[in-house]
């Protein structure tokens, strides 16, 4: 009976040194400091025992419906001029309230029919498309292109926020979809207390656009819509900026849609000009 007590008592002691070797591995010393550091770079304490930041971002996916629909109008006017159809227009009526909807007015009678063909393509198949009366087709992105695009734009911010982050050095952050709204990102960086920083972290994501210029520069706003007679075309913004960091804030006409996005970009290496010896 003896001996099998003293087993057992050997086991468990065995079982607890195991135990506490996966916990505080070897540390450099016998000291309290010593054990204490050990034991802290391998257990990372969450947020309730940390304490640290914890934040509920919204992703305004609908600023990415406008931008894919932007770029479809003028694709869409491309496409009717390569097909030999001219005279028409296309453009969002309402961008703010309806990015989602697209309008092609101005339509040949005679040509009808070869742009409810093309609109009923394999290009345009996430859109549902609408006769109107006045001869005009309308263009609806459907509520599962919608969703997919939403879904792309969570997860792609998801990835921007976890590289920002990283650059805090937070060990074991959490930056997931938060599960109580839509569109939400739920972030938790323990160690962190100070949210400026954190949030001068997030708010350094940015979104590579290229825009053709319309027409500009102006002075001011004011100067740009008299130039325009006080109205802004359909398919055109009105933006500030500057060619040289130092040179004063001008205003610019700009198409809507951009020429160029940070995701046409696959990859991107430094090189040196042949002929100028530049990289």
């Amino acid at each position: 009976m003896g001996k099998n007590l003293k087993g057992r008592t050997a086991f468990i002691v065995a079982l607890l040194v195991v135990f506490l070797y996966g916990i505080l591995g070897i540390p450099s010393g016998l000291s309290p400091a010593a054990l204490k550091q050990s034991l802290t770079d391998r257990i990372h304490l969450g947020l309730d025992l940390k304490g640290g930041t914890h934040l509920v971002l919204v992703v305004h996916v609908i600023e990415a419906v406008g931008s894919t629909t932007d770029r479809d109008v003028e694709r869409l006017q491309e496409d009717l001029e390569k097909a030999g159809i001219t005279g028409t227009a296309v453009h969002k009526l309402d961008p703010a309230a309806h990015p989602e909807t697209i309008t092609v007015s101005g339509i040949p009678v005679a040509k009808a029919s070869d742009v409810r063909s093309l609109l009923d393509g394999n290009d345009y198949a996430s859109y549902d498309v609408t006769s109107l009366p006045d001869g005009s087709e309308k263009l609806t992105m459907k509520p599962g292109a919608i969703r997919t695009l939403e879904t792309t734009t969570l997860e792609h911010s998801i990835e921007t926020i976890r590289e920002r982050v990283d650059t805090l050095g937070v060990a074991e952050p959490t930056i997931q979809q938060f599960g109580l709204g839509d569109n939400e990102i739920l972030v938790e960086l323990p160690g962190i207390s100070d949210p400026e920083k954190v949030e001068a972290a997030i708010k350094s994501t940015s979104k590579l656009e290229v825009y053709a210029v319309v027409s500009g520069p102006y002075e001011s706003d004011q100067a740009a819509m008299t130039a325009l007679n006080g109205i802004v075309p359909p398919g055109d913004q009105v933006l500030h900026g500057n060619t040289t960091p130092k040179s004063p804030d001008e205003v610019y006409l700009l198409d809507r849609a951009p020429v160029v996005e940070g995701t046409d970009f696959r990859d991107a290496q430094p090189s040196t000009d042949a002929t100028a010896g530049r990289t």
